[in-house]
């Protein structure tokens, strides 16, 4: 029992020390979340979904001036040439859409009305209602001419029935070393004209350009060349009697272009056969003109244009000429000054003089036009 004492002792004693200081549990670091690794591609920037608005008003006086000696001029009148209204957006990354109308031409309402993907590097391919491609004149937008009346030759042998046709277009550009480029357009359609439900004839038209730039030492220069392949419907003339018809056509055009800090110069020419099925015989065609417009730091300056249109070079007495003279003034904010841009308020006047071996009249035309 003694001998058991001394052991007793020193439990009760290591018992009251840890009664007194207890051990202290390990303090526990806290966890450190992972590192989230980061993405192999940045994140994709958001698409703007909401459509833009825009568009442009042209009021345009016309007088008529006797030039053919007959004594008679056309009455002067007031109208709206062009009142359109553009809505142009995206639905996705590289996938859009425009819309077009003009409400100065009811019974041509729709102007523009196609989707469009720049999905293909350096392309933009369209499918719905929109412009045929051949050469400068045709394709540029009309808030950017400076001669109100469109050339002989690229209302007769440059376009359809119309500027606009329904079918697929592809246009594509480069920008190489050095200020050079190359660039192409190309469009497929019905040949029937705008807002036709359905094409008039089997065949389809192609209308194109190439073409290539440089302007690697002050001045922008273009050159390209066009192309056109199809046929057309030509609707029964009650007045002579004249049958329904088909008229198959070949075309081929040249421009040339060139953009200095004092002056823009085009210069086009086309030519082209019409092959009616009325068994008359194909006939050729041909026009051109050569245009310049002056620049200034204050947004005035002249312009002039000497054009003709030859609808069959066979016969003699038919040939088109015209000499237009004129100026321009534009109102428009700073960041466009010294450009031909248009934006703000353009102020065009026109004096077309006809020279054509059978005389025309002349015509004094003005407009004013407001882009929004």
């Amino acid at each position: 029992m003694r001998s058991d004492l001394p052991a007793l002792l020193l439990a009760l004693t290591a018992a009251a020390a840890l009664a007194a200081d207890p051990p202290k549990p390990e303090e526990q670091k806290p966890e450190t979340p992972p590192e989230t690794p980061a993405p192999l591609t940045p994140p994709a920037p958001k698409v703007n979904l909401v459509p833009s608005l825009s568009g442009f008003a042209q009021v345009q006086f016309a007088a008529g001036l006797d030039g053919t000696g007959e004594g008679v001029a056309p009455t002067a009148t007031v109208f709206i040439r062009r009142a359109r209204v553009r809505v142009k957006g995206n639905v996705a990354k590289g996938i859009g859409y425009t819309f077009l109308a003009d409400l100065a031409t009811v019974n041509n309402l729709l102007r523009d009305a196609y989707v469009s993907t720049t999905l293909v590097p350096n392309h933009e391919i369209r499918l719905g209602q929109q412009k045929t491609q051949f050469g400068y004149e045709n394709p540029e937008a009309a808030t950017e001419v400076f001669f109100i009346n469109f050339a002989y030759a690229s209302e007769a042998l440059a376009r359809g029935p119309d500027l606009r046709d329904l079918g697929v277009g592809v246009l594509g550009q480069w920008e190489l070393p050095a200020g050079f480029g190359v660039d192409y357009q190309l469009t497929a359609v019905n040949g029937a004209g705008p807002n036709v439900l359905v094409d008039d004839t089997p065949r389809k038209n192609l209308w194109g350009r190439a073409g290539g730039s440089y302007g690697d030492f002050g001045w922008k220069l273009k050159v390209g060349v066009s192309g056109a392949l199809g046929d057309r419907f030509i609707k029964a003339d009650p007045v002579t009697m004249q049958p329904a018809y088909r008229v198959s056509f070949r075309r081929l055009g040249v421009d040339l272009r060139a953009d200095t800090l004092w002056f823009f110069a085009v210069a086009e020419g086309a030519l082209g056969s019409n092959d009616p099925s009325t068994g008359a015989g194909a006939t050729t065609a041909a026009g051109g003109y050569v245009m310049a417009i002056g620049k200034t730091p204050w947004n005035v300056g002249p312009l002039v244009r000497a054009e003709f249109y030859d609808p069959d070079l066979a016969n003699i007495g038919d040939r088109n000429q015209r000499f237009t003279l004129g100026a321009y003034v534009d109102l428009k904010s700073e960041e466009l000054r010294g450009q031909l841009k248009a934006g703000g308020v353009r102020w065009l006047v026109n004096l077309d003089l006809d020279a054509s071996e059978t005389r025309r009249d002349h015509a004094v035309l003005s407009w004013v036009q407001v882009v929004f």
